[in-house]
């Protein structure tokens, strides 16, 4: 079943705005206060609105341009995604405090394969730089190339085990799948199934380890042939991958994991459609408690990561880097709460 679409009145009366400021902030965003436009974008994206193509121009600059200004680098689809707008609140938010302005560079997929970087970063005014969202290594090490202070939401599992190229912000993944896992084998679950590209991300990686951990502390044995664990970036956001990943299945699961909400969201959806391998019983666990995919899911299995207190997170790391770039690479990992909401 797909979601209606969201439309601007619903939004402004969501925040209790008039609908033409909220088409304002869509059509000349510049009319503006940029804290109401953040909230507008923040608000679309948790009901799911449909953005046009290109909205970078919606971003409001976070704080004057002062001594110093960081430049944040998110993938085209970032405002489509209500965990990276909250992210950007907390990011501007703290940097706001300390006089440090931010601005926001979209980055498309065939900059990605070219290693092209965004044109704000060849300038040469910013004194830092987050990169946020999911890229090859390839982009990583590019970003790094130039020189300035970088800290990274997530990373490939390639550059957070060895040859690493920044400091690294991720939520505390392994404990919170584990907990999720851990709290259903105790009630009595036993056969359970992960979709996810865990070769993509560090993120995804880790919600991997946590459950299989979960898995093994309780007696159960991973079946490899009841995992659908190797995809590219984008294919377990493909109905029609996540069908075949399910029909590829030995066992009929009654737990399946997925990476994150969105792909468990579209897992729901499959399920709906009357999927022979899940049933009506069948559980759907996701991770990152994002509002748009977890919204009157009953029950619902999920992992809260608190994306705001990420941004703060991310703010000190670059602040902190910005001042000491010669020191070794962190890791900082953040708290998370298991969710479980039953019928």
């Amino acid at each position: 079943m797909g979601k209606k679409s969201v439309t601007q009145k619903q939004i402004a009366e969501e925040l209790g705005l008039a609908r033409i400021t909220v088409s304002k902030t869509f059509n000349n965003p510049e009319m503006v206060k940029p804290e109401t436009r953040l909230k507008v974008i923040n608000k679309a994206s948790e009901m799911g609105y449909r953005f046009s193509a290109d909205i970078s121009h919606l971003a409001p600059k976070v704080g004057a341009r002062n001594d110093k200004c960081v430049l944040m680098i998110g993938n085209e689809d970032f405002f489509h995604n209500s965990f990276w707008v909250s992210v950007t609140q907390g990011l501007g938010e703290v940097l706001k405090e300390n006089s440090v302005g931010l601005t926001l560079a979209l980055v498309n997929e065939e900059n990605e394969q070219k290693n092209q970087m965004p044109a704000e970063i060849l300038n040469g005014r910013y004194d830092g730089v987050v990169l946020m969202g999911v890229y090859q290594s390839g982009y990583y090490r590019a970003v790094a190339k130039t020189g300035l202070p970088m800290v990274c939401m997530d990373i490939t599992p390639e550059l957070y085990n060895e040859n690493r190229v920044c400091d690294i912000l991720l939520a505390d993944n392994v404990s919170g799948m584990y907990n999720i896992i851990n709290t259903l084998t105790q009630k009595g679950y036993r056969e359970f199934s992960f979709i996810g590209s865990i070769n993509v991300t560090q993120s995804f990686h880790e919600r991997w380890q946590g459950y299989c951990i979960a898995l093994l502390n309780a007696g159960i044995s991973v079946n490899p042939e009841a995992q659908a664990i190797n995809g590219e970036k984008n294919d377990f956001y493909r109905i029609g991958f996540i069908e075949a990943a399910l029909s590829s299945f030995c066992q009929k699961p009654e737990v399946v994991v997925c990476q994150n909400d969105v792909t468990a969201f579209i897992t729901r959806q499959i399920k709906e459609q009357g999927h022979p391998l899940l049933t009506d019983e069948t559980i759907i666990v996701g991770f990152d408690n994002m509002p748009e995919f977890t919204r009157n899911i009953k029950p619902l299995y999920t992992v809260e990561n608190y994306p705001k207190k990420m941004g703060w997170a991310a703010a000190d790391m670059i602040l902190w880097r910005m001042e000491n770039p010669g020191c070794i690479f962190r890791v900082v990992k953040t708290p998370v709460l298991p969710i479980f909401e039953p019928e």
